[in-house]
Order: C-alpha cells, then structure tokens, then sequence
C-alpha cells in the first residue's frame, strides 16, 4: 500500500471511532477522545500514543519508532509509525490499541462531582 493512499485510509477511519475528534493542528490533524489526544497524522506518518507494551512491541516489529519533537507530544509512548511499510491490519491493531488507552484516560479525567460544603459542622463530642 503505497504512502498517500494509507494515510488517506487512516484520516478515514480514525473519524470513525467512538468520541474521536479531530482538529488541525502544527500543519496536519491531531485526533481526540474527549481532552486527550491520542493520534496525529501529517505527511511523514501516523504518530500515536501508546501504553508502554504496545510501544514496544511495535519497535521490535520495526514498524515504528520513537516519536521526538519539541513541544507536548515528547512524552514517553508517542511513537511513529512509516505508513507505507504497514499492512493496514497491524495499523488498525496500533489504532485501535491507542483509542482504548485514550478512552480510558478520559474516563479518569472525567470530573467527579463536587463534595458537598453546605453540610454543617460535626458537633464536638462530649468526653
């Protein structure tokens, strides 16, 4: 599968998961579930964010390595994907694997709601 059309395949599907939204961000479209970003696609590649097992399983693949840039997404579990290497299954896997992770972690964030202050103080205890 040939460059364009995989990354054309990629901007396709990752709309298509549960929550994703995308915007453009630094000259290509960075992907979202809820306030976490998960999956930037420009024209070098795929970038994605990975729990540390799937990090490295697709490094010892060969089919990615570790993202560095300056800026957010020089965190540790970015890593970069070279589409035109990939079969689009094992792309999917990594898709798929990043979308859970950030699902997951937007489930965390999610704002719990707020104790109550308008309870009246405990009264003091009689020793």
């Amino acid at each position: 599968m040939e460059s364009v059309a995989s990354l054309l395949w990629i901007r396709t599907t990752l709309p298509r998961l549960t929550g994703v939204v995308s915007k453009p961000e630094f000259g290509g479209e960075a992907y979202f579930v809820g306030t976490v970003r998960f999956a930037a696609v420009g024209s070098r590649g795929l970038v994605l964010h990975l729990a540390p097992s799937d990090s490295i399983e697709a490094m010892k693949l060969g089919i990615a390595r570790p993202f560095l840039s300056v800026g957010a997404m020089q965190k540790n579990g970015w890593v970069e994907f070279a589409t035109q290497a990939i079969a689009p299954d094992v792309v999917e896997r990594f898709l798929l694997a990043a979308h859970q992770a950030a699902t997951q972690a937007d489930r965390r964030q999610a704002k719990r709601p707020a104790r109550r202050r308008d309870r009246k103080p405990m009264a003091p205890s009689r020793r």
